[in-house]
């Protein structure tokens, strides 16, 4: 063995302790290194973020006020669709009831004679004739989708307007009617 330290004797024991060699030299004991017996492993972590998206409407009625038989209003009647803090874009679906007077139920009017758009004052005629009313079959909305929330802008919306026809020789009477407005996703 090589003399470690210029004034030590030149003989030395070497012992192995775990993973630590001691070299003793004379009466001294040096420990020149640490041998650090290491090994690096590692975990991967996984998560799958569930898209979600929520429904908050601005209105829980609207009213179409007085019309008579014949009459049509365009899309004018506002209804704003809501998703706050979702993660993922939603599409609108429309589901509803028949029109029916609130004393005879018996009495009523299709579904369809309600139109809807995502355009403030689309004619009846022109909403209709798009595909654009409403059924008793829950149906995507053509053209009308709530925009992803996201971390700058953790609220988005979109305007849903409704329109109405009342149908040739309709009873008189006050009809009311239930949609259902759906944000899948």
């Amino acid at each position: 063995m090589q003399n470690l330290k210029g004034n030590l004797f030149n003989v030395g024991i070497l012992v192995a302790v775990a993973a630590v060699t001691i070299f003793i030299l004379g009466m001294r004991a040096y420990l020149p290194f640490a041998v650090a017996n290491t090994t690096t492993s590692n975990v991967v972590a996984t998560a799958n973020v569930e898209a979600v998206c929520y429904i908050n409407l601005s209105v829980n009625s609207i009213d179409f006020g007085n019309m008579f038989p014949t009459e049509n209003v365009p899309t004018n009647q506002n209804v704003l669709d809501i998703d706050n803090g979702g993660n993922i874009a939603a599409n609108v679906l429309f589901q509803a009831t028949t029109w029916n007077d609130i004393s005879n139920t018996i009495i009523g009017f299709g579904a369809s004679n309600t139109t809807y758009s995502n355009t403030y004052n689309t004619p009846w005629a022109s909403a209709f004739g798009d595909g654009n009313y409403l059924t008793t079959n829950a149906e995507l909305a053509n053209g009308i989708v709530v925009a992803a929330p996201t971390f700058s802008d953790p609220s988005t919306n979109v305007p849903i307007y409704f329109g109405l026809a009342i149908p040739r020789a309709q009873t008189a009477g006050q009809y009311n009617q239930i949609i259902y407005v759906e944000n899948s996703c």
